[in-house]
């Protein structure tokens, strides 16, 4: 193989600020907040060691590498004025290109720097998305995918599918942006600019990301599935910029799982095993339906962005039954959940059941034995009620026994008069 596959000038030029370079790149993906400039190339150099020795057992010796790199270059460069490394080899390494972290010492910076570790298929047509990939990596960034394990799927992500276009002008691969998930991971997007919908509905006027203009317009809806660690995101993507080849222009919704190698994955309708066609782009009149009764409903798409309404579901609230009164029946509920029984005053069975919240439950008596007098509480009248469960909610049923006949028969030879303790009842 060449000792210099490329010339330095073809890395200097990676760097620079013309397009498809990664600091034209990255100064677009985080709306200014990140640049390359200042970026050197330098080298080639040549290793103490040869390549076997870096690839025991077939796998890529990151340290070492890093470690005869950073030495063979340390005349060339003064590393304290840099953030991060790139590290580009003349040969394959272990079939794959790399982006982590080193823990080094390098001109009395003692520190974990960003760094990747390019094999040599990354210099060729794969070169400006494969090296956006990993730079991706170097800053912390997990993949991504849809979600079917499959990494490299998602057109919708540097992070997964970096080769989204083909630039014949420099003769490779170009990615489009990451996802909005990754760019908040970064500190790319405002706290002004995160909507958390609470219980509820709510309406939000999502802009487009890839060219956000200034203000308070979100550009991520976060939804937390209550329970657990998961949320799904929401964001709006458009033709443009390195966006401009994406599958389609959509909302797009991610679900999250954090700590987990792969946490993002596309949200798919139709789970065909492809997250860039129809069934992951949500238009206008479509609505999803996520976990624990969340939806997401795409309403329209405007000049100014994406109008999409959120519902969450209100949490469990309780609803309790007592009985009351001398006679005796019987409380149930639709939707079910209360069947409560008063005897005498005394109540028994399930008197009390959680319902979710805003659930209109409606409460039936059932008289055993003497009549039903009406309801106090949270309901009114005679007859069934009906409880909005906006807040926890109690209801009393009373039961009452109505008036008998006592009926007194005199026997014997004797007499004598029988009287009641309701004064003129019987006598």
């Amino acid at each position: 193989m060449a000792t210099e596959p490329r010339p330095r000038a073809d890395f200097t030029a990676l760097l620079s600020n013309g397009s498809p370079n990664l600091d034209h790149y990255y100064r677009e993906l985080s709306s200014g907040q990140m640049n390359l400039g200042g970026s050197q190339a330098v080298g080639w150099f040549t290793l103490p060691q040869p390549r076997a020795a870096y690839l025991p057992g077939g796998q890529l010796a990151f340290s070492a590498l890093a470690a005869d790199c950073t030495a063979a270059a340390d005349a060339s460069v003064n590393f304290a004025n840099f953030s991060g490394i790139l590290i580009q080899v003349n040969a394959d390494l272990d079939g794959y290109a790399w982006g982590g972290s080193s823990f080094l010492s390098l001109d009395g910076v003692t520190r974990s720097w960003p760094m990747t570790w390019m094999p040599l298929w990354a210099t060729q047509s794969s070169m400006h998305g494969a090296y956006a990939h990993e730079v991706g990596h170097s800053l912390g960034l997990p993949h991504s995918s849809g979600p079917y394990s499959a990494t490299y799927d998602s057109r919708w992500d540097v992070m997964s599918n970096s080769y989204l276009t083909f630039n014949g002008a420099t003769g490779s691969y170009v990615a489009g942006h990451t996802i909005i998930y990754h760019k908040d991971l970064l500190g790319w997007i405002p706290a002004a600019r995160k909507v958390t919908p609470t219980a509820g509905t709510q309406t939000v006027l999502l802009e487009q990301a890839e060219f956000p203009t200034g203000g308070t317009t979100p550009l991520e809806i976060v939804i937390p599935i209550e329970g657990t660690s998961q949320f799904y995101t929401v964001e709006a993507r458009r033709f443009l910029g390195y966006d401009a080849p994406l599958p389609g222009e959509a909302v797009v919704i991610h679900l999250i799982t954090p700590g987990t190698g792969v946490p993002a994955k596309v949200v798919d309708a139709d789970n065909n095993g492809d997250p860039n066609d129809a069934g992951a782009m949500w238009l206008p009149g479509e609505t999803f339906q996520g976990a624990n009764g969340i939806r997401v409903r795409i309403d329209a798409r405007t000049a100014e962005g994406w109008s999409v309404t959120v519902t969450m579901p209100l949490p469990d609230v309780m609803l309790s039954v007592a009985g009351a009164g001398s006679g005796n029946g019987v409380v149930t509920s639709t939707p079910g959940g209360i069947a409560c029984t008063s005897t005498a005053g005394s109540s028994s069975g399930n008197c009390s059941a959680p319902f979710p919240g805003g659930t209109v439950v409606t409460l039936t008596p059932t008289v055993t034995s003497g009549s039903f007098l009406g309801w106090s509480g949270a309901c009114g009248g005679v007859g069934s009620c009906q409880v909005t469960m906006d807040q926890a909610r109690s209801v009393t049923a009373n039961f009452q026994l109505g008036n008998q006949t006592l009926t007194v028969t005199a026997d014997g030879s004797g007499s004598g008069v029988v009287r009641s303790s309701l004064e003129g009842s019987i006598a």
